[in-house]
């Protein structure tokens, strides 16, 4: 049982992990996109998720 709860956890610390940083990039290209004043300008945006492995552990 123990070692269920702890593989429960580990999970449920991956997923939040990975929700923080995906949400945090998305709130970026959010504020180009608010930030940008013409087309061109937005067609520059380039969305690109990443996601930085050495934080979780």
């Amino acid at each position: 049982m123990a070692l269920l709860r702890q593989k429960a956890y580990e999970k449920t610390m991956q997923f939040r992990f990975l929700t923080n940083a995906i949400a945090g990039q998305r709130q970026h290209f959010e504020d180009l996109l608010k930030a940008a004043e013409t087309a061109e300008a937005i067609e520059q945006i380039e969305v690109s998720y990443q996601l930085n492995r050495e934080e979780n552990e």
